[in-house]
């Protein structure tokens, strides 16, 4: 088939050129987007100048090029009009002119991304917490609790048994001296005890913990006449 060159005179447009010489060669529209497997709304679109209802610069280019070769027209001369009417080129900078599938497509890349952030914060935010709990359990001091001797006691026996009970593998000291626990954590020891009020400081901490520290007061003495308790000796 030889193409025919026909200029567009200045009141023409691309599509309306178009739409005359698909009726010059009586081939209905419906015929022709079966002949060129374009949707007949995109054919009217391009006889309609309605450049807006077309896609991508990009595929209204192809359009024009299958039209026009089966309407017998030159394509490149329809090529550079398209380009000189519509002013428009694949890349396009203005973000009003993007067309409606790039323009989802940024969106979706851009909702794509964001999701992954939210994702990759929540997991950062997940993994800090944990390690907070980790390091909030290592560094808690363990629970003691102390058997004997009761707060205030008063005793005229020279020497004291300290015993008491220690969570997990915990150090003990007793008045700054260590006590071994056994392996249910319960742990005793003997304090000799000086006249008058005595201060018993019992401690204890795991390996990197804070200590835990428990004080009783004890008060020896050996005469009769003397008050029972701790409070009783203050009053």
């Amino acid at each position: 088939m030889s193409f025919i060159v026909r200029q567009l005179e200045e009141d023409e447009t691309i599509g309306k050129k178009l739409h005359q010489m698909r009726r010059r060669l009586a081939i209905p529209i419906g015929v022709a987007a079966e002949r060129t497997r374009i949707q007949q709304k995109y054919l009217e679109a391009l006889e309609a100048d309605n450049w807006e209802a077309l896609p991508a610069p990009m595929y209204t280019k192809n359009f024009i090029r299958t039209y026009v070769k089966l309407l017998g027209g030159d394509v490149d001369y329809y090529l550079k009009r398209y380009e000189e009417e519509r002013g428009t080129c694949d890349v396009i900078v203005d973000p009003m002119r993007l067309p409606r599938q790039k323009v989802g497509w940024i969106k979706f890349l851009v909702a794509h991304r964001i999701v992954k952030f939210l994702i990759f914060a929540i997991l950062v935010a997940a993994i800090l917490v944990y390690l907070g709990l980790q390091i909030n359990a290592v560094l808690a001091p363990p629970e003691i609790i102390v058997y004997e001797p009761t707060d205030g006691l008063s005793t005229r026996q020279a020497r004291l048994q300290v015993s008491g009970y220690v969570e997990g593998q915990a150090e003990i000291w007793v008045n700054s001296n260590q006590v071994l626990p056994d392996s249910t954590g319960y742990f005793s020891t003997i304090i000799d005890l000086e006249r008058g009020p005595n201060i018993i400081t019992i401690e204890g901490s795991h390996r990197y913990s804070r200590k835990e520290t428990i004080y009783r007061t004890v008060v020896f003495t050996s005469d009769l006449s003397t008050p029972e308790t701790y409070e009783e000796m203050v009053e």
